[in-house]
């Protein structure tokens, strides 16, 4: 293009013929940037997905290790938690089951050696007929 407009500067617009041959030199330089540019294109945009696609499969991958160490931090923490914890209905029922032993095993046993001074207690008779 550029020799076509300096072809009409030094001999006029009036011939096509002048014009003709600076047109069909950049038509040929604009074919040949086209078939170099098409395929490259083409390649780019092949290997674009193809990074998005393993961009994605990292991601996923990362993803999953990420998750993988929280799971482990989280059961650990599960069970710091459970090893904490203190079931008291086992000891409660120990508990119980030694008072009710010591009950019946005290009214048994003779108190020889020992000095025990029980409270005394009186039943008093009250009259049925009476209403209070």
């Amino acid at each position: 293009m550029i020799k076509a407009f300096t072809n009409i500067s030094k001999y006029g617009a009036g011939d096509a013929a002048i014009v003709a041959d600076g047109i069909a030199e950049a038509l040929l330089t604009t074919a040949a940037g086209l078939m170099i540019a098409i395929p490259v294109i083409v390649v780019y945009n092949y290997l674009n997905r193809r990074l998005e696609k393993m961009e994605n499969e990292i991601d996923d991958i990362v993803t999953n290790i990420i998750n993988i160490f929280r799971e482990i931090k989280m059961s650990k923490i599960q069970k710091s938690r459970e090893s904490a914890k203190l079931d008291l209905t086992p000891l409660i029922d120990v508990v119980f089951l030694l008072i009710i032993f010591f009950m019946v095993t005290t009214t048994f046993n003779n108190f020889g050696s020992v000095q025990i001074d029980l409270p005394s207690s009186t039943i008093q008779q009250t009259d049925k007929t009476k209403k209070y």
